[in-house]
């Protein structure tokens, strides 16, 4: 293996280097670059990306477009360090190669690409080769003219150390990048969509809305006023639930006008994208496309009634149906305690002291 040694004059330089990386830099490329050029002075240098396969593209330049025009044309084929030329396997063993490691200067001087170089004032070159797990992901191709200092062996040590930090910084970055186009095309979709679509974590913290979602959790909400009503709704369904929701939960709800509303919450977890990773909850709610009249439709059409919360408006459908306090316990994943506090808060709200004349006032109205 081979060890590089910086100069005590490098250490600080190198340093300064490693700690302005940032990450997540949609300008990753030109943001090396730029530290390249203003900490070690290469202010000539061309970044690209590598398939794998050794095949170079999305070229960012500071030469200059023309020279990369002029490169992609036919010059590759006769650059002595591009991936396929040198080899993959000797790139990613040495991580940076002098152009005079493969050809003397007296040699190299002879041949098209140095010709090419010269074309645009420069007189030699030499790259480092970024790598992830054994594969090629990106090259960067320094260059210097004639009056500039020559590359010493102080300059291929910097390169060397200086290629895992870029390497590691790039594939990161593109991690970053995926998942933040990812999010927008999952934002275009979710923004147009009539399903609402929200996700959450374990705590019920809302990391994403679409609009759908507030509209139907303002509409569940009877048109009570909340800072955050997606929020709330969570909190008032989810929280009877905790021990259950997490490995995935369904059930239909009753809006104020008693239109019903399908709840589907679906475990998801987020990949690992080089940050923190967390556990989400997607949680879909829908219309059902069968608006059917339910038995409550007669009571609330004919008159003010009672406002009911939304869990309230589901139990309440449960008992007209003649479901017993165990089979909504059972249906609805709550405790026949819970079941009785609500069957509490319908009979006040109702003025009525049993379950019979509940059924009765709701029925026969």
């Amino acid at each position: 293996m081979e060890h590089s040694v910086l100069r005590y004059d490098d250490y600080p330089k190198v340093l300064q280097f490693i700690e302005s990386i940032q990450i997540a830099n949609n300008d990753f490329a030109m943001h090396i670059l730029g530290l390249l050029s203003n900490i070690f002075g290469y202010n000539k240098a061309n970044f690209w990306l590598d398939d794998g396969k050794g095949n170079l593209f999305y070229p960012i330049s500071t030469i200059g477009d023309n020279f990369i025009c002029d490169y992609l044309d036919e010059n590759y084929k006769d650059d002595l360090l591009h991936p396929q030329n040198v080899g993959i396997d000797y790139a990613i063993s040495k991580k940076a190669i002098h152009i005079n490691h493969i050809l003397p200067p007296d040699y190299f001087e002879k041949t098209p690409y140095y010709q090419f170089l010269n074309k645009y004032g420069q007189h030699i070159e030499f790259n480092t080769y970024l790598t992830n797990v054994g594969n090629l992901i990106g090259n960067i191709a320094i260059l210097r003219s004639k009056d500039e200092n020559e590359i010493k062996t102080s300059d291929m040590n910097i390169l060397k150390i200086l290629s895992n930090y870029i390497s590691q910084g790039l594939y990161t970055n593109q991690l970053y990048l995926k998942k933040d186009y990812e999010n927008k095309i999952f934002e275009a979709f979710a923004n147009n969509s009539s399903t609402g679509l929200i996700l959450c974590d374990l705590s019920l913290k809302i990391h994403y809305c679409n609009k759908s979602a507030l509209e139907i959790s303002r509409e569940l909400l009877a048109g009570e006023k909340y800072h955050n009503p997606t929020q709330h709704l969570l909190e008032n369904i989810l929280f009877e639930h905790r021990e259950i929701w997490r490995l995935g939960y369904e059930s239909v709800f009753y809006t104020a006008t008693l239109k019903q509303v399908k709840i589907n919450i679906l475990p998801t977890i987020m990949g690992d994208c080089g940050l923190k990773v967390k556990d989400l909850y997607m949680i879909m709610l829908s219309y059902e496309k069968s608006q059917a009249k339910n038995n409550l439709n007669h009571f609330f059409e004919q008159g003010p009634a009672p406002k009911l919360t939304v869990r309230e408006r589901q139990i309440l459908n449960l008992i007209v149906l003649g479901k017993t306090n165990q089979e909504i316990s059972t249906e609805l994943y709550i405790s026949i305690h819970t079941v009785k506090k609500y069957l509490r808060n319908l009979f006040d709200k109702f003025n009525v002291k049993n379950r019979t004349s509940l059924i009765y006032k709701v029925t026969n109205k």
